[in-house]
């Protein structure tokens, strides 16, 4: 489906944005910049699209308190760093299982 070759493309750059020197919260932002048109609703497998659903609701779930500051950069800012973690991690599984799905036998 050509939707996914796409999701495979985000991700793959979201994936990029979190391979840098930059802070943890920067390097999420960016790759949650890469994301914005990625829509839940359009995954093949809707379980990867609900739980894609979930994390983006979790990176936009504050109001910016700054001017020009935007809900993921409000978001990100006054999350854990354990959070902060966890929704990297969730950016790279997800990221796994598109790749899954396109090819089984990735990974042996």
């Amino acid at each position: 489906m050509a939707t996914d070759g796409y999701h495979r493309e985000k991700f793959s750059s979201a994936i990029s944005c979190l391979v840098s020197s930059a802070d943890l919260r920067t390097r999420l932002e960016h790759a949650f910049t890469s994301l914005v048109t990625v829509r839940p609703e359009n995954f093949s497998d809707e379980a990867l699209g609900t739980r894609f659903a979930e994390l983006y609701e979790r990176v936009t779930a504050k109001d910016a308190q700054v001017e020009h500051e935007g809900k993921i950069r409000s978001t990100l800012r006054q999350m854990s760093d354990d959070e902060a973690e966890r929704v990297a991690q969730e950016i790279v599984d997800i990221n796994t299982q598109l790749l899954l799905q396109a090819n089984p036998n990735l990974f042996g």
